[in-house]
């Protein structure tokens, strides 16, 4: 199963599978795919998603953040939240930020 992207107002919505095959075929992330001021990323139809799928999200936030955006992770899937605990990563509030390690 492909990625598919659906791109509507400030919404960016991903479904499918986001895994190192899918990363390639959407590398670079394109630009119709960024937001203006803030994206709001929703990833409740992703069904597949391995590390480099997180990487590449990753760097979708960076790339938004480049044209001086922010993103909104929204119904993040449980696949991604066990990947991002691996990696020491949380998604709180919607943004993502490396937990602190006490």
């Amino acid at each position: 199963m492909a990625l598919l992207a659906e791109r509507s107002g400030d919404s960016l919505s991903l479904s499918g599978s986001l895994t190192s095959a899918d990363v390639e075929q959407h590398w670079p992330i394109p630009a119709a795919w960024l937001g203006s001021q803030t994206l709001n990323l929703n990833l409740e139809r992703l069904q597949q998603v391995d590390s480099a799928g997180l990487a590449w999200l990753i760097e979708l936030e960076s790339a938004q953040r480049q044209q001086q955006g922010t993103m909104q992770w929204l119904h993040c899937p449980e696949r991604l939240i066990q990947l991002m605990t691996l990696y020491d990563l949380d998604v709180s509030a919607g943004q993502l930020a490396v937990r602190h390690q006490n």
